[in-house]
């Protein structure tokens, strides 16, 4: 059987951001020769992040006050280049973990983030959802062959936000089969780990009467690039705007307008960086989260077989079915192996 296409990295965000967007047609001319060149992406310098976290929370009759959005979860959006940066940079792990959760008997466990035929023999088939996810071990469940058996539910508190960042180097270089990242993916694990980063408000505020727009014609092609005064932040859609300002433009304002990484106040009151977390709505945050349980599902999948049952994980949420006498030993197991990884 022929191996599956994998999915293409190269994805244009159409989301307004820092600097003008990509056009597809520099793919080939310039992009993807900076983005898959090693030596380019060990200097390359990352542009903040965008907390995009209250973007669609204002009522239609609201002026932008902070006090009046409701933060659920923080998001965070790369620029253009750096988005396709995390992706490629993603699809490259994606390929390392692959390869280690099949070595690992970790194909059927892990089911977040990835791409699962339904029927692993056909090279068209269709990839499961969720819901396939629940009806494999609802079958489990069905069949199970002991008179006494247990489901047990975990879920992880706040996943993304306590990855140990040292942890996570740890792991990545181990998928990689690496003592120590190269270059190139040392740059990236560092913004990806200590990112700084503007809120959508604060940058709305300072460029909403010069906000970068382009409509396009009838046929779909982008006319004209224009700058126009954009009212509110619920219209940046509706007015078609692609950018808030130039590069050039916000490193003049740079300083009033960047937040740094998020740092915790130590005891004799420096501040140091927190060494823990990485931002969601990156491409290459979920693969992260991936990887980062590599050794946890390895260690709790062969306690499990080994006595008879099944383990799932979707990200931060686990399911367990087995037999019931060994209900408090997985507990205790769980609970013991999460806290090496700082959950």
């Amino acid at each position: 059987m022929e191996e599956k296409k994998k999915k293409d990295w190269f994805k244009i965000k159409r989301y307004p951001h820092i600097g003008l967007p990509l056009d597809n047609r520099d793919r080939f001319k310039w992009i993807e020769n900076y983005v898959t060149n090693p030596e380019m992406i060990a200097k390359h310098s990352f542009l903040p992040a965008e907390d995009g976290s209250v973007s669609e929370k204002y009522k239609a009759d609201e002026k932008i006050l902070r006090k009046e959005a409701v933060k659920k979860r923080e998001l965070f959006y790369a620029s253009h280049l750096d988005s396709l940066i995390f992706s490629y940079y993603a699809q490259l792990l994606s390929g390392y973990y692959e390869t280690k959760i099949k070595e690992l008997n970790l194909n059927e466990v892990v089911n977040a983030y990835r791409s699962v035929p339904v029927n692993p023999e056909k090279d068209n088939s269709s990839n499961k959802c969720n819901i396939d996810f629940a009806n494999d071990v609802f079958k489990h469940v069905l069949n199970y062959k002991e008179n006494e058996f247990t489901v047990v539910a975990f879920d992880i508190s706040s996943f993304f936000d306590n990855l140990n960042h040292k942890l996570l180097r740890e792991i990545w270089a181990d998928v990689m089969g690496v003592r120590k990242l190269p270059n190139d993916h040392f740059n990236v694990f560092k913004n990806i780990t200590r990112f700084s980063h503007v809120d959508i408000v604060d940058i709305f505020e300072e460029f909403k009467d010069k906000i970068y727009t382009r409509k396009k014609n009838k046929f779909g092609e982008p006319l004209e690039i224009k700058q126009k005064e954009v009212d509110c932040i619920r219209y940046l859609r509706n007015q078609d705007a692609i950018a808030f300002c130039t590069e050039k433009d916000f490193f003049k304002l740079k300083g009033k307008l960047l937040q740094p990484s998020k740092t915790k106040k130590q005891k004799d009151g420096s501040i140091v960086y927190r060494d823990f977390g990485i931002p969601q709505g990156s491409p290459i945050s979920s693969v992260l989260a991936n990887i980062y349980l590599l050794h946890f599902d390895k260690t709790i999948n062969k306690f499990i077989s080994d006595n008879g049952g099944i383990y799932r994980r979707y990200s931060d949420d686990m399911v367990v079915v087995c037999p019931l006498n060994i209900k408090e030993k997985l507990s205790e197991l769980v609970y013991k192996e999460i806290e090496k990884y700082k959950l």
